[in-house]
């Protein structure tokens, strides 16, 4: 099965990204998000960096009142913010966190926070096993696109993918490869995207 993630949500323009219009415009469209999180004076922002902040301050009524229908991809971009963050997520089923730094797993894994594993597939198409969920990035590489679909086959937990419009390279290659195995996965892969409409289409989502 295929989800498409928002990538910063649904925006319009740049200056939306991360910011709260933009992700509940993605929750209208049946969509869930990537939200960076920026932690600064002990408080959470849904920003990439402290350039991005724009008072956009995350929120329990945003991400346990208005975020309950699909799946939400927390980015944590700072260290630190595992106590703040818990206090501000009561409902945790559906908010999954990417990026966390080794040294802070423990921490959010205690607090019941589910954590997706990195792995670089530019290096390695061979999928670790792992206990929530994988977050795969092929940073720019569009080699072993095959292969890394052929894992995908028999691979049981779940898969974050970064898709590769992301880092500015042509996505159609790789979307064309996931269709063609869409009706086959054994597990259920998030497409994170900055064209979330065109994915659905393409998907027949």
């Amino acid at each position: 099965m295929i989800k498409i993630i928002a990538h910063r949500g649904l925006w319009n323009h740049e200056e939306e990204q991360n910011a709260n219009v933009a992700i509940l415009r993605a929750r209208d469209n049946k969509l869930g998000s990537e939200i960076d999180l920026y932690s600064l004076n002990q408080t959470i922002y849904c920003a990439h960096d402290m350039s991005k902040i724009h008072n956009n301050t995350l929120t329990y009524s945003l991400l346990d009142k208005e975020l309950r229908d699909f799946d939400y991809f927390l980015d944590i971009k700072s260290l630190c913010m595992a106590k703040e963050l818990k206090n501000i997520i009561l409902d945790k089923k559906n908010k999954f966190l990417i990026n966390v730094a080794d040294d802070e797993l423990k921490e959010y894994q205690d607090f019941g926070f589910s954590v997706y594993h990195s792995h670089n597939l530019s290096n390695s198409v061979t999928l670790p096993c792992v206990k929530h969920g994988l977050l795969a990035d092929f940073w720019g590489s569009t080699k072993n696109y095959h292969k890394f679909i052929d894992t995908m086959k028999t691979y049981a937990s779940p898969v974050f993918l970064i898709s590769p419009e992301i880092h500015q390279i042509d996505f159609l290659p790789l979307w064309s490869v996931l269709k063609e195995i869409q009706k086959d996965l054994n597990n259920v892969l998030y497409l994170c995207t900055d064209f979330p409409k065109k994915a659905k289409s393409y998907f027949d989502l």
